[in-house]
C-alpha cells in the first residue's frame, strides 16, 4: 500500500504553531523540525537560512502549464508540454551549487528523462488558501547526474509573502513501503521571500542542489550523492500556507495525489 505524505501534516502543525507564537506572544512552543537548540532550527521551529537556497528566476520560455498523463502506479508516466514549456528529455542546463548553499550558484548540465507524474484538480485547497497554495502538478525528473522536481501551482508566486503569512511546498521521497519519507525537498516562504532545503531522514542538511522559480513553478534539482541511503521510490507533494488576520488564523492545506504517492519510474 502506498502511503499517505506524513511531512504535509507537519507542516500544517508548525504553520500553526508559528501564528499562535505570533499571536499570543508564546516563545516555548515545540518544533516539529528539531529540537530547541539545535543550530539547524531557528528559534521560530523553522529551518536555519543557512542551509538553504534562495531561488534564481525561471526563464520566461521554461514558464508553463503541464498535462500529465499517468500510467498505473505512476512509473511510466509521459508529459504533454503547453507551449513555451521545455519538455523534461532533452539536455538541459541547470544550477548546482555542490559545496555550500548560495543564491549565485554555478551551472551544470544533464539530461533528464521524466520517471514519475501527478496532477491535482484544481481549487481543492479550501476556500481560504490563495491561487499559490493550490497544487495542480508534480513532476520527477531523472537525469544522469541529478534529480529534478517540478511542481505547478494555481497562481502565481509572490516574491515575498506578507507580514504574517508563510507557506511551504514540498516533496516528500519514499523508500520501501515506509510510511515517512526518507527525504523531503521544499521551499519555506514568509515575508524574506522563499528558501529551499533538503532533510534526509529527521535531520537537515544544507541544501545540496539548486532552486528556480518563476509564474507559478517551482523547480528543484538535487544531485543523486545526496540521496545517500538510496535512491528515492515514491514521491508525493504538499503546500501547506497560513495567515494572521485580526480575525484569526487562516489556513490551507493540498496534497498531490490526495491520498498516497506516485511510483518513481527507473
Amino acid at each position: 500500500m502506498t502511503a499517505r505524505t506524513t511531512k504535509g501534516p507537519a507542516w500544517r502543525r508548525a504553520l500553526v504553531a508559528l501564528g499562535l507564537v505570533a499571536v499570543l506572544g508564546l516563545t516555548a512552543c515545540a518544533s516539529p523540525f528539531g529540537k530547541r537548540g539545535d543550530e539547524r532550527v531557528g528559534d521560530d521551529g523553522r529551518p536555519h537560512p543557512g542551509l538553504g537556497v534562495t531561488p534564481a528566476p525561471l526563464p520566461p520560455d521554461e514558464i508553463g502549464t503541464t498535462a500529465t498523463t499517468t500510467a498505473p502506479g505512476g512509473a511510466g508516466a509521459t508529459t504533454t508540454t503547453a507551449p513555451g514549456t521545455p519538455t523534461a528529455s532533452t539536455t538541459t542546463t541547470s544550477t548546482a551549487a555542490p559545496n555550500r548553499p548560495t543564491s549565485t550558484p554555478t551551472t551544470i548540465a544533464d539530461t533528464y528523462r521524466t520517471v514519475a507524474t501527478s496532477s491535482d484538480p484544481r481549487r481543492d485547497h479550501g476556500a481560504e488558501g490563495p491561487a499559490y497554495a493550490d497544487l495542480l502538478t508534480l513532476r520527477v525528473d531523472r537525469g544522469t547526474r541529478t534529480m529534478r522536481f517540478v511542481v505547478d501551482v494555481a497562481g502565481d508566486l509572490p516574491a515575498s509573502l506578507a507580514t504574517g503569512e508563510v507557506e511551504g511546498i514540498g516533496v516528500d521521497l519514499y523508500r520501501g513501503l515506509g510510511l515517512e519519507s526518507a527525504y523531503q525537498v521544499f521551499v519555506d516562504g514568509g515575508s524574506d521571500g522563499w528558501r529551499a532545503f533538503f532533510q534526509r531522514g529527521t535531520e537537515f542538511v544544507a541544501y545540496p542542489g539548486t532552486f528556480r522559480q518563476g509564474g507559478g513553478r517551482l523547480e528543484l534539482v538535487v544531485p543523486l550523492d545526496a540521496f545517500t541511503d538510496g535512491a528515492p521510490e515514491r514521491a508525493s507533494a504538499f503546500a501547506d500556507w497560513s495567515r494572521r488576520t485580526d480575525a484569526g488564523t487562516r489556513n490551507s492545506e493540498d496534497l498531490l495525489p490526495e491520498l498516497g504517492s506516485v511510483a518513481i519510474g527507473p
